[in-house]
């Protein structure tokens, strides 16, 4: 008898309900194994939600207010998605988070990424095409990133920082992480002639020299290097 595959469990995370009703039957009418399991609109629900439900995937704006039932323009508090995502990610690092925001200031989304965001798309990017399978690449392992936001990126390349200190060998490995944002750690390992192990301890070591926390920022920064084509992380 064959096997069912499990559906992906979704928790989406927007304080415009028009915005969440609309992500929701994209993603159910795109896919019956993706399962949404969880809704809320204020950043006090967040990690309560995330807690009790623990979904595989997290979709999560990030300009909101903290209390639930409080409008944007009139709240007191607002969400910190930062310190937020840090915490997700120590407590339930099972839970993979895509940002869906409109936010395109260079700071936020490398902070975002730092802290563990897995990937990043803009709610004007054509998600009616691109959310179902970005939901299924960051499940799986992958980052995915909307080709404005790593093109803009680029373009904003800073100074030259402590990236520059990588080794030719390390930025062969970080050139070909990026060219296999969605291949997991053994597959590359093996194109590269090493042991998944030795894979791993390069990559930590990239991540330290470069001065990031997350596979996704160091990725992220190899592309403003101009290792690969920003093309490489999407969808």
């Amino acid at each position: 008898m064959q096997i069912q595959p499990t559906p992906i469990r979704v928790v989406i995370i927007d304080d415009h309900l028009l915005t969440r009703e609309g992500i929701r039957q994209q993603l159910e009418r795109a896919s019956s194994l993706i399962t949404i399991v969880g809704e809320g609109g204020a950043g006090e629900q967040v990690e309560p939600l995330v807690e009790r439900l623990r979904p595989d995937v997290l979709l999560l704006d990030l300009t909101m207010p903290w209390r639930e039932g409080e409008r944007l323009w009139q709240a007191k508090e607002l969400f910190e998605p930062v310190a937020a995502i840090e915490r997700l990610q120590q407590r339930f690092p099972a839970t993979r988070i895509l940002v869906v925001s409109q936010d395109m200031r260079q700071a936020v989304i490398e902070r975002l990424a730092n802290a563990g965001a897995a990937g990043y798309l803009l709610k004007d990017d054509a998600l009616s095409v691109n959310l179902v399978t970005a939901v299924r690449t960051v499940h799986n392992g992958g980052v995915c990133f909307s080709p404005d936001v790593t093109q803009y990126l680029m373009e904003r390349r800073r100074t030259p920082g402590p990236e520059e200190a990588l080794s030719e060998r390390q930025r062969e490995i970080l050139t070909l992480a990026i060219l296999r944002a969605n291949s997991d750690n053994a597959e590359v390992a093996e194109e590269l002639a090493i042991a998944p192990s030795t894979y791993k301890w390069h990559l930590q070591n990239i991540r330290e020299i470069m001065g990031v926390r997350t596979h996704a920022a160091a990725l992220l920064k190899g592309v403003q290097m101009g290792l690969a084509s920003p093309d490489a992380l999407h969808f």
